[in-house]
Order: structure tokens, then C-alpha cells, then sequence
């Protein structure tokens, strides 16, 4: 109805809410655990990076909104998505193991290629990720 005149979404961007640094890293587990990705990792060598690919795209859209909503340290930016990657990780190890399974890769053969996809999004965000 009535507009202040050079009134602009992009001149007044969203404000974003300050959390607890406890608080940002169990909601970026609960990304990582939650997010409706596919955890069963086919054993083909080709089809390995199609599966990273397309849980980056799944989680690079809820790592945006952790981003876009809250007040995030840069120093706590590597821990954000280590936090989602543990996260990840339980849910690998929740599920039955494929170890028996020609169709899929085994929980620990599972976790060890998702540390691609947590890379993959760091590196995305330009923060400099690494693993223990």
C-alpha cells in the first residue's frame, strides 16, 4: 500500500537472530541427521560423485538457511559443519549396515565418502574444513 520511497528488499536484507554457539551447532546436527539425503552410498565407482553431488544439493540448501537465519562466528564455521556431518554420520550408522549388500557400500565405507559432500559445502562457503 503505501512504500517509504527508495524502500528496496535489497537495500534492507533480513536480520539475522543471534544464537548460542551450543545452540547453532545442535541445529546444524539436526541438518545433517534430519535432512531427507540419501545415506545408502551405491558401491559403483561412477556413480559415487552423482551421489555426493546430490546430497550437497540437498544439505547446501539447509546449510543456506542456517546461514541465512542466524548470526554465525567465522570461527565457528568449521565446527557448523563438522556438527552437520556428525550428524550425517549417526544417521549412516542408524540404519542397517550394507555390508552383506552388493547394492551398497557398508556404514564405514559410507562415512568415509560423505566427508566429500561436508567438504564440498564447506568449500562453498570458503571456509576451510578439515577432518580428524
Amino acid at each position: 500500500m503505501f512504500k517509504k520511497q527508495g524502500w528496496s528488499p535489497a537495500a534492507n536484507p533480513a536480520i539475522k537472530a543471534e544464537i548460542l554457539n551450543e545452540d547453532l551447532l545442535k541445529e546444524a546436527y539436526k541438518v545433517g541427521r534430519y535432512s531427507p539425503t540419501n545415506s545408502e552410498c551405491p558401491p559403483a565407482p561412477e556413480i559415487i560423485p552423482f551421489w555426493i553431488q546430490n546430497n550437497v544439493e540437498i544439505l547446501g540448501k539447509y546449510s543456506d538457511r542456517l546461514f541465512d537465519k542466524y548470526l554465525i562466528p567465522h570461527h565457528l564455521e568449521p565446527q557448523l559443519f563438522l556438527s552437520m556431518y556428525k550428524g550425517f554420520r549417526d544417521l549412516i550408522l542408524s540404519c542397517p549396515d550394507g555390508i552383506d549388500s552388493p547394492f551398497c557400500l557398508s556404514s564405514k565405507e559410507v562415512i568415509a565418502v560423505s566427508k566429500s559432500i561436508f567438504m564440498t559445502l564447506a568449500k562453498e562457503k570458503g571456509v576451510h574444513l578439515e577432518f580428524d
